[in-house]
């Protein structure tokens, strides 16, 4: 589990980077097909500043816990609050506003979903895996 959990942290940074990447550069790629428009500066200014910040910053994030045991823990915490938080959003907006009926706006609920999915897996076995190291050191 330990190498698939940096497998998916790596693929999650990736992920992430891109995202952060078309937020920065074009991000009528990411609003136009779901009818969100950004008819001001101020707004693509926005977007561009959130998307290229936050997605570029937890990418970052996720990147650090891949590489490194030290940063793991943190990843893999942000991962499962961040796709969490995004379902249970999608969820909400699914009850308030209407369910998505946009292909593209499907696939991000599955995709969000999932990815929380394995982000908390992948989180309890982490936690399960330093608290039994942490139980072996203190009976040596």
């Amino acid at each position: 589990m330990h190498t698939l959990t940096r497998f998916g942290l790596a693929l999650l940074s990736l992920i992430f980077a891109l995202v952060a990447l078309i937020g920065l550069g074009a991000p009528e790629i990411l609003f136009a097909p779901l009818d969100v428009s950004l008819h001001t500066a101020e707004g693509a200014a926005e977007i561009r500043a959130a998307y290229f910040g936050l997605f570029g910053a937890t990418a970052a994030l996720f990147a650090m816990g891949a590489a490194s045991e030290r940063h793991r823990s943190s990843a893999l915490w942000v991962a499962t609050l961040i796709l969490g938080g995004f379902t249970l959003g999608r969820i909400l907006s699914g009850f308030v506003d209407g369910p998505p009926t946009h292909p593209i706006a499907i696939l991000n609920l599955v995709a969000e979903s999932i990815g929380f999915l394995c982000a908390t897996a992948f989180l309890v076995a982490h936690l399960r895996r330093i608290q039994s190291v942490s139980e072996a050191n203190a009976t040596v």
